[in-house]
């Protein structure tokens, strides 16, 4: 107080702010260089954000991640966010992959599996509640995902002590050569996320049967391909080591961009604000969308012979992009059609009616044309039963 007072001029502040003063004008002023130290200490220090997400709902999770996204690229909010959130059980493909051959639609229709488009990149990604979410939001200025894996693989060991490690290329942590975490990320002139999964003790079987098309080798597609690496689960079960593993992974993000840690998580609970926050609402729908799960699909080509009960062949050919229909053929024996004309939407309902509008044009058989319609219900292209 006696130093301040002594200064010849004052900068007026609101309470509980700091006021951004250089080391030679406080020097110059006659600042004890304790002081000095601290008051430039406070302007560099900052805290991080832990938040623990309530909601497993994948839709509202994802709208709400995009929501903190997007707030800090407009520069409205710029605050370093940790992101901790789990799912019931889902499918999350990359905003630019192709659903048709990353993930089995017909088993995870049976099993209530949801699917859903993220905003970022990567691959796809198998979630249920035993499986922990991670986000590392922000600024562009501060993102760097080989440091925040890495502080995955420390709080993994220092909980856990299993000697994880992290595969420098995808930034995939490793326990004994098998993945626990893969990672994607979305970057913005002015924000950045890296989002992990950590295989805490997930499904293990469901995961690999979901994550599995049956329709991978008859199709050909330009979109990003998932890396297929042998997976393992860390076996955490316990609400005590998750706390734990909860704080180590919150204590490295704030030492890894050095700032401060505040042993705090808040609880947020997306569908709750969805109701009073249209953004959020708003991104929800768009990602339920038909057009936004399976309409963005990237151009596909699609050859299979089926081979129905009674040993008929029925061989179909199919051409598809961003949830249309582009071309089509179709052979029965010696009965065959080739289709191309206006795009119609990808699915069941509508490409048998094509189908069999073609047929009866063709004058195809009535048991050549039932053939081809079970053909076509038996691939397991459609998001409806």
């Amino acid at each position: 107080r006696r130093w301040l007072s002594s200064c010849s001029s004052t900068v007026e502040a609101p309470k509980n702010t700091c006021c951004k003063v250089d080391l030679p004008t406080i020097m110059s002023g006659g600042a004890p260089r304790s002081i000095a130290k601290r008051i430039l200490t406070s302007q560099r220090r900052f805290a991080t954000r832990n938040v623990i997400i309530r909601s497993t709902d994948v839709f509202h999770n994802l709208a709400y991640e995009d929501y903190l996204y997007n707030r800090m690229q407009k520069q409205i909010d710029t605050t370093p966010t940790l992101l901790l959130w789990r799912n019931s059980p889902a499918v999350v493909v990359g905003v630019n992959q192709n659903p048709y051959r990353e993930c089995n639609l017909a088993m995870m229709q049976k099993e209530g599996i949801q699917f859903a488009r993220r905003k970022s990149g990567g691959g796809a990604v198998y979630h249920d509640t035993g499986n922990l979410n991670i986000t590392f939001l922000t600024p562009r200025s501060m993102y760097n995902p080989a440091l925040t894996a890495d502080v995955l693989a420390k709080a993994v060991n220092k909980t856990l002590d299993l000697g994880a490690s992290v595969l420098e290329v995808r930034h995939d942590v490793l326990v004994n050569g098998d993945k626990v975490s893969g990672s994607a990320y979305k970057i913005g002139s002015n924000a950045a996320y890296h989002h992990a999964t950590l295989l805490l003790s997930s499904d293990i079987m469901n995961l690999g049967m979901a994550l599995r098309s049956p329709e991978v080798d008859y199709i050909k597609s330009k979109g990003v391909a998932s890396v297929r690496s042998p997976v393992t689960t860390l076996g955490v079960d316990s609400d005590e080591t998750q706390q734990k593993l909860d704080t180590a992974i919150a204590q490295g993000f704030a030492a890894a961009i050095d700032a401060e840690f505040t042993n705090a998580f808040e609880l947020v609970d997306p569908v709750s604000l969805a109701q009073s926050t249209l953004e959020i609402a708003d991104t929800v729908e768009e990602l339920k969308s038909w057009q936004w799960k399976f309409g963005r699909a990237p151009l596909f080509s699609y050859n299979r012979d089926v081979q129905l009960e009674d040993s008929t062949l029925v061989s179909v050919g199919l051409e598809g992009k961003r949830g249309d229909l582009l071309r089509m053929s179709i052979r029965v024996r010696d009965q065959e059609f080739q289709w191309e004309s206006t795009p119609t939407p990808f699915r069941l309902v509508a490409v048998k009616r094509i189908a069999q509008d073609c047929m009866v044009e063709q004058s195809f058989t009535a048991d050549a044309q039932l053939a081809a319609l079970e053909a076509l219900q038996r691939l397991g292209l459609w998001d409806e039963p």
